[in-house]
């Protein structure tokens, strides 16, 4: 019965999280570690990435209509809707390139993952820490940027910085302190993106990467031998949906420099604490 509680509160943690300009994995991985989800890192992995699906899935739903969207701009600005369309399969080509190591490279696919769930190294969660650190302070210029009152405000996401959003939020696949939606938005928030349609343009690029990248690692573990309980894994998904669900529905009746400037203190605060957590035993055992 214990584990299905920590799984309840793992799937609220990811559910609640993925949607926010926050560290998810980092969060995940912090939080394994003071619950005891499971002490296998391939599960561990793999249970992230069943998370990150249902994540994507609902963040699809929630704004079905602008990829409903795209076919029917076709007749009227068939040039647009077309580099949008590119823009989209560039996101999730790039985030699949990154977030899947290369064989050859002699990277096995679960070493990939010991370095941010692995519990003895009490670097990883420095570098957790840090990174949230620097995710935070990023999330800050962009909301000082928007609140500077520069004109000539986008609506949609231009195409240039499609792409750069697509780069930008490439770290965040493989470090735990970072986040995608938060790198995204900065970027977008300096690219001059109008503040009100941030979170949904990044939403529409970055679901369908999340869902083909996490898919992919999930199905890749279950070949690699991986079983997780499958009790455990529903009441981990069924968590996920609900919390998110509300998580994107709050988000999208917000404002989304409030919020942008609320995460950034909050990311903060989440990275100094990890690193605060992580250094100062250390200091009393000396």
């Amino acid at each position: 019965m214990i584990e299905y509680i920590r799984s309840l509160i793992m799937g609220l943690i990811a559910g609640i999280t993925a949607p926010l300009p926050v560290p998810s994995a980092g969060h995940f991985s912090i939080g394994n570690k003071l619950l005891g989800l499971t002490d296998d890192v391939d599960v561990s992995a793999f249970y992230y990435s069943a998370f990150m699906v249902v994540f994507s899935i609902v963040i699809m739903i929630k704004i079905r209509e602008l990829y409903a969207k795209l076919p029917e701009g076709f007749s009227k600005k068939r040039k647009n809707y077309m580099l949008r369309i590119s823009n989209l399969a560039l996101s999730v080509v790039l985030g699949v390139l990154t977030f899947i190591p290369i064989p050859w490279l002699g990277k096995s696919f679960a070493d990939y993952f010991v370095l941010f769930f692995d519990s003895e190294n009490i670097l990883n969660s420095i570098l957790i820490g840090v990174s949230a650190v620097f995710t935070g302070f990023i999330l800050v210029a962009s909301v000082w940027y928007i609140k500077s009152g520069r004109k000539g405000k986008k609506k949609t996401v231009p195409a240039r910085s499609a792409i750069r959003m697509c780069i930008y939020s490439l770290p965040a696949h493989i470090i735990p302190g970072t986040s995608k939606v938060a790198l995204s938005s900065a970027n977008l928030a300096l690219c001059d993106v109008n503040c009100d349609v941030i979170f949904r343009e990044v939403y529409f690029y970055l679901a369908p990467q999340v869902f083909v990248v996490n898919l992919i690692r999930a199905v890749l573990l279950l070949l690699d031998g991986v079983r997780p309980d499958v009790i455990t894994l529903i009441i981990g998904a069924v968590a996920v949906f609900i919390a998110s669900l509300l998580v994107v529905a709050i988000i999208r009746k917000s404002d989304s420099g409030k919020l942008l400037l609320l995460f950034s203190v909050y990311t903060i605060i989440f990275g100094i604490g990890v690193i605060a957590y992580t250094i100062v035993p250390i200091f009393y055992s000396v």
